[in-house]
């Protein structure tokens, strides 16, 4: 008689656990298959741009987004939207190779400790060995662990192999050992964090506190060498030179930090965006900012495109070529971030400020500096769809209200012109007291003296005094500018003074 193999005993007992009946009825959402008022309602989601509820409700035949009956689908579609979360395709070939790796050893650890509990312990003892090996290789001790422990558990419990118990209990041994200065290391990270949740300054003290963990973990290195061990560590010796804003030393960290990320056997490049980022903000605060363009371009190459770090790093790049007056690079990575499908998904007030954005591009348009018809831009639409910057008193309503000025002047529009630039001096005067804000009364002024014709010398004066004002790519009262005020007036300010 010819025995099943172990590999073919596994698949029959994971068939039948399966119910036919139940197969017939799973429905993944999205699945061409599916016609069910859940995959259209998935749909919808995926493609609706007025983020109105009853409008949601209506598509399904619903009266509101109060109806009870809405109410109770929407319960059960968040079930079945989790559930959906499981068929994320592991191979999709945006997830970096670490990441996809994450993605399937999840998976799979999930679905043997769900078959361990139905009795099939040789099946997972197959299987369980195969992500085992694959868990280690990428470096996800989380799951490494998981998954040794449940098979130290199976070969003492059920399966009665004393050698393989004793393997596997030693490994579990050594993998909780590094788990745990992951994690001490990962909440050492998190408690120097939480003094920038605001912004970045001077802390001495947390200098000594991220100087004290670093000495502590830096020994660890040298035996486990787990990338998650790695980011932690490297990632509070940022904190630590941030903390007494070296940048000259953070840039070095970032560098170090990204060779070690670039030297793993495997691909785990969106690991190194942390340190991209930082050392996009050390090299502008050096000035050094061909360098800080090409970091940014690399971040823009490894994050996932539509996603939220994308479009972050998209809009810094864009401000960065503003920097360097390239009004025309910055104008193709505008268009390929305003266009892309995914773009309705940012929240509000990220959307309003790629709108501020779009009306500076408007502006060159109108000034010459880009072609005719590269933006299609209404100034009473724009004020009409950035209500959250215009109820931001301390900073984003004047760059609001510096655009009115610009686009009015420019578009030789004196309708109001004199009170709106009244308006500003007296705002900004009310909200922004401060040398912090010093940058944005010497451009109102400025703008102030062409309205009113004043001599050339006054513009001039106040220009110099702008110049003297350092920008800082860090500071929201700076950020606001989105073109520094000193670069545009620098370079743009012919038209606008003809």
């Amino acid at each position: 008689m010819e025995y099943p193999s172990k590999q073919f005993k596994a698949l029959l007992q994971i068939s039948s656990l399966l119910d036919g009946y139940k197969l017939r009825n799973i429905d993944v959402l999205g699945n061409e298959d599916s016609s069910s008022n859940f995959t259209k309602f998935y749909h919808f989601l995926k493609t609706d741009t007025t983020r109105n509820e009853d409008l949601a409700a209506q598509h399904l035949g619903y009266p509101n987004s109060e109806d009870l009956n809405y109410r109770r689908f929407r319960v059960d579609f968040k079930t079945k939207l989790l559930h959906t979360i499981f068929f994320i395709d592991a191979a999709k070939p945006a997830f970096k190779e670490r990441t996809q790796a994450y993605l399937r050893c999840s998976q799979q650890v999930t679905i043997l400790d769900i078959l361990r509990k139905f009795g099939y312990e040789d099946t997972v003892a197959i299987y369980g060995k195969e992500i085992l090996e694959q868990s280690q290789k990428f470096e996800l001790t989380e799951i490494s662990l998981k998954m040794a422990a449940i098979l130290r558990h199976i070969y003492a419990q059920k399966l009665k192999d004393r050698a393989a118990y004793e393997k596997y209990r030693d490994l579990t041994q050594q993998l909780e050992t590094e788990y745990a200065i992951e994690r001490k290391a990962e909440a050492y990270f998190d408690e120097l964090m939480s003094f920038y949740i605001k912004t970045i300054d001077i802390q001495l003290e947390v200098f000594d506190l991220a100087d004290s963990y670093c000495r502590e973990l830096l020994p660890h290195l040298k035996t486990h060498h787990g990338l998650y061990l790695i980011l932690s560590t490297y990632a509070i010796e940022l904190i630590k030179f941030l903390s007494r804003l070296d940048y000259v030393s953070v840039v070095k960290v970032c560098d170090k930090a990204i060779a070690t990320i670039s030297a793993k056997p495997f691909n785990a490049d969106s690991n190194k965006i942390l340190f991209l980022n930082n050392k996009l903000l050390a090299s502008t605060k050096l000035r050094q900012y061909e360098i800080a363009r090409q970091t940014s371009t690399e971040v823009l190459r490894i994050a996932m495109e539509g996603n939220s770090a994308w479009f972050n790093s998209l809009e810094r790049t864009i401000r960065l070529e503003f920097h360097q007056a390239k009004h025309e690079a910055a104008f193709e990575l505008f268009k390929k971030g305003r266009k892309h499908k995914f773009f309705d998904t940012l929240t509000d007030t990220s959307k309003e400020d790629w709108l501020i954005i779009e009306a500076y591009m408007s502006l060159f348009e109108k000034m010459g500096f880009l072609p005719k018809g590269s933006v299609t831009f209404s100034l009473g639409k724009f004020l009409n769809t950035t209500p959250i910057a215009q109820a931001d008193k301390a900073g984003r309503n004047v760059a609001v209200q510096i655009l009115v000025v610009l686009h009015k002047i420019i578009d030789k529009n004196n309708d109001g012109l004199d009170n709106d630039i009244e308006t500003l001096v007296r705002y900004r005067g009310r909200y922004m007291k401060g040398n912090q804000h010093a940058r944005s009364y010497l451009f109102i002024r400025i703008l102030k003296s062409v309205v009113e014709f004043e001599e050339q010398q006054i513009i001039t004066d106040f220009f110099q005094l702008l110049l003297e004002e350092d920008y800082d790519f860090e500071n929201p009262d700076h950020l606001m500018e989105v073109i520094p005020f000193h670069i545009f007036w620098g370079e743009y300010s012919s038209p606008l003074t003809t």
